[in-house]
């Protein structure tokens, strides 16, 4: 039931399915550069509705998450019975990250910038783990020495929020 009301496509601009919706969360218009990933709703066979966004932005041989947003209003203007199917295969905001993460290949590590609760909930459910920065999270696919990952997130925090 899951996969005939919420789909999930990378999309080369993100521009024309999430702008509104992203400049009403972040106040900016989309990155202009890839990995897009768009969560459509789709309540019945003639419609499709964007309901979330990720982007995933290549760092070295890893990947930045960023972007996440999921527009509420749509969310809760769905059939009750929706929602609940929904949530129950783990709300918008999971759903698009698994989707995504297992599209993206086979990278060393993919780092989140994580400032919010709700949000940090949803990616320790995907495999993301906390590191000794207050807001980079990190789901690592290789292992690596404790060095390594130390040297990583180095890097990673060298580039502030992204």
């Amino acid at each position: 039931m899951i996969d005939e009301l919420l789909q999930v496509n990378e999309v080369e601009r993100a521009e024309p399915y999430v702008s509104d919706l992203f400049r009403r969360r972040f106040g900016a218009d989309p990155p202009h550069f890839p990995k897009h990933f768009v969560g459509f709703y789709r309540p019945s066979r003639s419609g499709l509705f964007p309901v979330g966004y990720v982007h995933y932005t290549s760092f070295d041989d890893a990947w930045l998450c960023g972007g996440l947003v999921i527009d509420d209003r749509l969310y809760r203007q769905m059939p009750a019975a929706h929602r609940n199917v929904i949530r129950e295969a783990g709300g918008i905001a999971e759903i698009l990250f698994r989707v995504s993460l297992a599209r993206l290949g086979d990278s060393a590590a993919i780092w989140g910038h994580v400032g919010d609760l709700r949000s940090e909930r949803v990616v320790q459910r995907v495999g993301f783990r906390r590191t000794t920065d207050r807001y980079v999270m990190v789901r690592w696919n290789k292992d690596l020495t404790a060095d390594e990952k130390a040297k990583r997130l180095w890097r990673v925090q060298a580039i502030g929020p992204f």
